[in-house]
């Protein structure tokens, strides 16, 4: 059994030797069933291949209704595969998808995790050798949310929470 382990590292070994990657975001949240707000990123990832990167992306945002009664703070962890299309100059198009989990606080009740899983399209631009800006639209959906579903309820609701999110961000290749 020892021996399996080691051969599980190889692949996360292989892509640390590649480009590693650095990505600040920023960006607007817009879940359905909850007001818009604001949500922060940091991703740390390699460039497995001229098309392909694979990251860690550790995301904050909030979920917040319009009657007060649910402010949850969400913070989530993705594993996210990109692949870049055919680009030309300093235009990279990519799609991608992200699984991972999200931690709930504030305002729920029952099980404070959620399975995450992330769709997303966008553009990178080259600023630099070691600077590019990245545009995307990432659709993030959670899985099984417990929290009060109308005001003044006392009801818990089990349910999946999907949201448009809308990102602006810098990544740094070293």
């Amino acid at each position: 059994m020892k021996s399996l382990r080691y051969l599980a590292v190889l692949p996360l070994m292989a892509a640390a030797s590649q480009a590693l990657t650095i990505d600040v975001q920023v960006g607007a949240n817009s879940p359905s069933g909850y007001e818009s707000n604001s949500l922060a990123g940091i991703g740390i990832g390699s460039q497995l291949s001229d098309n392909f990167h694979l990251g860690l992306n550790v995301t904050s945002k909030s979920l917040t209704d319009s009657f007060s009664v649910t402010d949850i703070k969400v913070v989530a962890a993705t594993v996210d595969l990109t692949y870049e299309l055919n680009g030309a100059g300093g235009i990279h198009p990519f799609i991608g998808v992200g699984i991972g989990n999200a931690w709930l606080s504030g305002n729920t009740d029952g099980d404070k995790t959620a399975i995450v899983i992330n769709s997303f399209i966008g553009m990178r631009f080259t600023l630099s050798e070691v600077t590019d800006v990245l545009l995307m639209a990432r659709n993030s959906s959670m899985t099984n949310v417990t929290t009060y579903p109308t005001s003044g309820s006392a009801v818990l609701a089990k349910q999946n929470i999907s949201s448009w999110e809308y990102v602006a961000g810098l990544r740094f290749k070293f």
